[in-house]
């Protein structure tokens, strides 16, 4: 697993479902959607539960700009 690749697909994915919302009626669609996320979160999570390095975005030191405008101006979006 490359946590750096796994990272990349799931931003893509959040950009796209973001900026698109043109979410498919086509259930089967929906929960390919879905599981690929689950997938890569529990790949994410798996790696660094079991000692594997960061992403390099989410090193120390790390110049990546984060707009956080859009995930916190989702309806119900909180702080916890």
């Amino acid at each position: 697993m490359d946590p750096d690749e796994a990272l990349a697909r799931l931003r893509r994915m959040v950009e796209e479902d973001l900026t698109d919302r043109a979410w498919s009626a086509d259930t089967a669609a929906a929960d390919d959607r879905c599981q690929t996320y689950a997938v890569q979160f529990q790949a994410v999570d798996n790696w660094l539960t079991n000692g594997g390095f960061l992403p390099a975005d989410w090193r120390k030191g790390s110049t990546r700009p984060v707009d956080m405008s859009a995930y916190t101006a989702q309806e119900g979006a909180t702080d916890e």
